[in-house]
């Protein structure tokens, strides 16, 4: 178990979400801090290859573009 602190507004938000989806908040924070973990990764992701094209790499081809997003949305 890890305990971590919210702002009074966010913990409201939360409470307020619960309340209104009848869903335990430790649900509603692992679902939130995954999906911005993903997201963040993808940025990572693709600054990564940006800055590799920009210094002269091959593009991924769309073939390969749909393997990786065949393979993200599996997860």
């Amino acid at each position: 178990m890890n305990t971590h602190h919210l702002d009074s507004t966010t913990t409201a938000r939360l409470h307020a979400l619960a309340r209104l989806t009848g869903r335990p908040e430790s649900d509603l924070l692992r679902e939130a801090v995954t999906a911005y973990l993903e997201d963040l990764e993808d940025i990572r992701a693709t600054e990564e290859s940006l800055r590799e094209i920009e210094s002269g790499a091959k593009p991924p081809t769309l073939a390969e573009l749909d393997e990786y997003l065949d393979r993200d949305l599996a997860r």
